[in-house]
C-alpha cells in the first residue's frame, strides 16, 4: 500500500490485465488482491464500494451517531480493504457527495501497520493532498469525551464547505 501513496498528485497504473481477468478466488497474497482492487477501482469507479461491511466497535459506532446527529453523513470503514482503509469518512448531509473528513483511529488495524512512518506521515499526507481534512480520534479521547470529539469532527466537516 505504501507504493500507492508514493505519488504526489497522481498515480498512473499501466497493466496488460483487466481486473476481470484475475480470478479473485485464486489470489492468495495481499499484493495481488490489492492489485485487483486497484484495477477494479480504475476501470469501474462507480461500481466499487468505498466501504466494507465490517462492524464498528461500539465506541466508534457511538461517535458516528453523535456526528450524524450534528447534520453530517458518516461512512464506516471507508476505502478499500488492504489499501489504507480508515474507520470513518464524514461529509455534510446536505453537501456534495464527496467526503470531507477522514477520521483516523488507533484501532487494531492501525496498530498492525508494519510501517509507523506510513501510518503517521505518508498516509495522512496523501489524504491531505487529495483534499481530505484529517481528525485523529484516539480511543482514550473518544471514551473520555465523545461529545467533544463529535463536535471537533463536525466543525471540520462544515468548515470544508
Amino acid at each position: 500500500t505504501d507504493v500507492l501513496l508514493a505519488g504526489r498528485r497522481r498515480l498512473t497504473v499501466v497493466s496488460s490485465l483487466r481486473a476481470e481477468e484475475l480470478d479473485e478466488s485464486r489470489l492468495r497474497g495481499e499484493g495481488p488482491k490489492l492489485f485487483r482492487a486497484v484495477l477494479m477501482a480504475a476501470s469501474h469507479p462507480k461500481a466499487i464500494s468505498h466501504s466494507t461491511p465490517d462492524p464498528l466497535d461500539p465506541l466508534l459506532a457511538d461517535l458516528a451517531g453523535r456526528v450524524e446527529r450534528r447534520g453530517a453523513h458518516v461512512t464506516a470503514n471507508y476505502g478499500y480493504q488492504g489499501c489504507g482503509q480508515w474507520r470513518l469518512a464524514v461529509r455534510p448531509e446536505d453537501g456534495p457527495s464527496q467526503e470531507a473528513v477522514a477520521v483516523l483511529t488507533d484501532d487494531a488495524a492501525s496498530a498492525a501497520t508494519p510501517s509507523i512512518r506510513a501510518l503517521v506521515r505518508y498516509r495522512p499526507a496523501a489524504l491531505e493532498r487529495a483534499g481530505w481534512a484529517l481528525h485523529c480520534a484516539w480511543t482514550s479521547a473518544v471514551f473520555m469525551d465523545p461529545e467533544a470529539e463529535a463536535r471537533r469532527i463536525a466543525h471540520l466537516t462544515f468548515a470544508k464547505r
